[in-house]
C-alpha cells in the first residue's frame, strides 16, 4: 500500500491529497517509522486543520513517542473540533495521567462515563489508577472493584488491587485480591509468582 500511495501524484484537488498523506501516515505507523508518520499526517493537517480524527492519530502518534505534553496539546484541539469524541477523551485522561496529572484526568475520565460505552471496565480501572497515585486508596479500591464488576474477565483490576495492598503491606488483602486474578489469568507467570 506505502508503494502504491507513493506512486500516486498529488493532484489539485486538496482532499484527496489529504487523504493520500493520511494513508501513507498509517503505513508508516504500522510499520513503526512514526516520525515519518507525522510528517504525512502535517501534509493532511495543513490542508484540511479542522479534521477531529488527524489531530487524534497526530496526539496519538506523539503519545507513542512518549511526547506527552505534544500528544496533549493535538488532543485539546481535536477536542475542540469535535467536544464530545469519546476517543480524543480518552486519549487527553490517559496522556494527563503519565504528565502526572491526577486531578486533571480524574476530571476527563469522569466526564468520559457520562457517554455511553462498552468499555466502562477501562475507565473504571484508570480511574483506579489515579486514586491510587494520590493515595486516596479507598476510592482507588472502589474503582478497581467497580472494573471488575462491570467486567468479571478483567483480572488487571484484581491485579492492581492486589499490588496496591502489597504495597499498603496488608498481605491477607493482597494474597486475596492476586488469588481471584490468578484463576483469571492461569497463564500469567508473573502473576502466579
Amino acid at each position: 500500500a506505502e508503494a502504491l500511495f507513493n506512486c500516486i501524484d498529488d493532484v489539485e484537488d486538496d482532499a484527496f491529497n489529504a487523504q493520500k498523506s493520511e494513508y501513507l501516515a498509517l503505513c508508516y505507523a504500522l510499520k513503526g517509522k512514526l516520525k515519518k508518520s507525522k510528517k504525512e499526517l502535517e501534509k493532511a493537517i495543513k490542508i484540511d486543520p479542522f479534521s477531529f480524527e488527524r489531530w487524534l492519530y497526530y496526539g496519538l502518534l506523539d503519545y507513542r513517542l512518549k511526547n506527552y505534553n505534544d500528544a496533549l496539546e493535538s488532543v485539546e484541539y481535536s477536542l475542540a473540533v469535535f467536544p464530545e469524541n469519546p476517543e480524543s477523551l480518552y486519549i487527553k485522561g490517559t496522556t494527563l495521567f503519565m504528565l502526572q496529572d491526577y486531578p486533571k484526568a480524574l476530571e476527563t475520565y469522569q466526564e468520559l462515563l457520562s457517554y455511553d460505552l462498552t468499555e466502562e471496565s477501562e475507565i473504571y480501572l484508570n480511574i483506579g489508577k489515579c486514586y491510587e497515585c494520590i493515595n486516596d486508596y479507598i476510592n482507588a479500591t472502589s474503582y478497581y472493584l467497580k472494573s471488575y464488576e462491570s467486567d468479571k474477565e478483567n483480572a488487571k483490576a484484581l491485579i492492581n488491587l492486589g499490588g496496591m495492598f502489597l504495597e499498603l503491606r496488608d498481605l491477607e488483602m493482597a494474597h486475596h485480591y492476586l488469588f481471584l486474578a490468578g484463576k483469571i489469568d492461569k497463564d500469567n507467570a508473573e502473576l502466579q509468582y
